[in-house]
């Protein structure tokens, strides 16, 4: 079975970032501060920490007693050798069939897909619990995950160091364990959630839930020869949330085995991501297609093709310049992105990235279909994350996002590329890139 490993992991509560601290001595072991007052750093060496995701959704019926676990999980904490952390992550899929979820994401199914592929499931399924990144169930069942989170208390991770100021927070990690390329995580959660379906499976009940992720994105990398880590992330509360409920999660995942699925039949290409495969994958569903295929083209979220078809990627986008769009303006600075989002066209919720591509790329290809070849590439992605998100409610949005530069990676040949994407109908609403910084 291939692993997808948690190496470390810490959870800090939200009251960080206001006046009433209100922390849970199993999770993290603070004093209370002040606004404006930077923490101090929040680590626990008394318990092993243990990450438990949850894949659920309001639409599936068999998910509330799944809900209620994880609720157990965190706020009984039954095993006394385990911090155990919880992230309930809202899988869209579920959407089309009557309800919406309010916390769904695509991003979550991605998540999800990625498990599925390094666990050989055929699908995916709700609800689904996963335990560090290493075992996979049902989610209802606390047999099963007592049992999971028992073993993966055994296993060494890295010590992770939180400590917050105003709309940021310090993280440093050490004594990263032997690993492949990792990256770290930065969810944003909130406990005391619910809503009254009206449609869909469980039409007429009202659902409660803990640890709902809000937010996650990536904020680092490391590669193989690190053992430690450190940066400073901007967190951005969104006005819905609130922020005496909020908990904020980092850890620390061994990506060594997302490949995509090229990387199976003879030559592993070293560009390769399974992030992208995700990210096409749900461009697949978006467009009704019964599987991925490359080369594929999607010109603005709206349109697919085959990449190598020049004819058909001028017209989509003679087609996309007719579309109003969103002013973006960028300014860089020294490892940092200064990012200003105006005019947003009426929209659904959305989510804002950012894109770091390197031109100039080439490989000897030795094995599968192109061995022998020497292959030249442009705009390769080579960090794709989530710096924000938009509601429907809003026409702008401000942030700063951290850029780290990998050693591997020539900063003259660099470009950044900040676009906003409707979450719902896959639409660029807005995009625009500035050069190295």
């Amino acid at each position: 079975m291939k692993q997808i490993l948690i190496v470390g992991l810490l959870a800090m509560f939200s009251g960080f970032f206001a006046c009433n601290t209100q922390s849970n001595p199993t999770i993290a072991d603070v004093p209370q501060i002040q606004p404006n007052q930077e923490s101090e750093p929040v680590n626990t060496k008394n318990k092993q920490p243990v990450l438990v995701e949850l894949f659920t959704s309001q639409g599936c019926s068999s998910c509330p007693p799944a809900d209620r676990v994880l609720t157990q999980l965190e706020t009984e904490q039954p095993n006394p050798n385990a911090e155990i952390i919880t992230l309930s992550l809202h899988v869209d899929y579920w959407d089309r069939i009557g309800w919406k979820d309010p916390f769904s994401s695509a991003l979550f199914s991605q998540r999800q897909a990625v498990y599925g592929q390094a666990f050989n499931l055929g699908s995916n399924y709700t609800p689904q619990m996963v335990v560090d990144g290493q075992k996979e169930f049902v989610g209802s069942s606390m047999e099963n995950a007592k049992k999971a989170i028992t073993d993966s208390t055994k296993t060494v991770k890295a010590t992770v160091e939180l400590q917050s100021a105003e709309n940021s927070l310090k993280v440093k990690i050490s004594d990263i364990p032997k690993h492949e390329n990792a990256t770290i995580f930065l969810a944003v959660a909130e406990d005391n959630l619910s809503s009254n379906v009206t449609r869909g499976e469980n039409s007429g009940k009202k659902l409660a839930h803990t640890s709902v992720v809000r937010e996650l994105k990536s904020i680092g990398l490391v590669t193989a020869q690190q053992n430690s880590f450190a940066t400073e992330a901007t967190v951005q509360i969104q006005p819905d949330w609130k922020k005496e409920n909020l908990k904020f999660v980092v850890f620390v995942q061994d990506l060594s085995l997302h490949v995509d699925y090229w990387d199976r039949i003879g030559w592993k290409d070293p560009f390769s991501s399974a992030l992208f495969s995700q990210r096409q994958a749900v461009y697949g569903q978006a467009f009704n297609l019964g599987s991925n295929y490359t080369p594929q083209m999607v010109v603005d979220g709206q349109k697919e093709f085959v990449g190598s078809s020049m004819e058909n990627a001028k017209k989509a986008i003679t087609d996309s310049t007719k579309t109003v769009k969103a002013t973006v303006e960028l300014q860089s600075a020294e490892n940092s992105l200064k990012v200003k989002i105006s005019d947003i066209p009426k929209h659904e919720n959305a989510t804002i990235f950012l894109a770091v591509a390197e031109d100039n790329l080439s490989s000897n290809v030795t094995r599968g279909e192109n061995s022998g070849k020497k292959l030249a590439h442009t705009s390769v992605v080579r960090e794709l994350k989530s710096i924000g998100l938009v509601t429907a409610q809003q026409n702008s949005f401000a942030t700063e996002a951290t850029v780290q530069i990998q050693p591997d990676w020539k900063k003259e040949n660099l470009k950044f590329v900040v676009f906003v994407q409707e979450n719902g109908t896959r639409k660029i609403l807005g995009v625009n890139r500035t050069g190295a910084m």
